[in-house]
């Protein structure tokens, strides 16, 4: 289990302090001729919260500002 999390937990990481990318979770607009518009990133996301519920401290302050965004989207 912890080494199919790794790559979720990085992600995660990734988004926490001063100098958070949020550029791999954040929308982007896609077109494909089966779905239409969609959001390139959804999965991204997906990893990133899927990160957070596994995390014994999931409740921690530094996590607020990410949920804020998930929650805008």
């Amino acid at each position: 289990m912890d080494q199919m999390m790794a790559p979720y937990d990085e992600m995660l990481q990734s988004l926490i302090g001063n100098h958070a990318d949020y550029s791999k979770v954040d929308y982007l607009e896609k077109h494909s001729e089966e779905y239409g518009k969609n959001d390139a990133n959804y999965t991204h996301r997906l990893k990133v919260l899927l990160a957070m519920y596994n995390r014994e401290d999931r409740y921690a302050p530094h996590y607020e500002p990410i949920e804020i965004s998930y929650n805008l989207l």
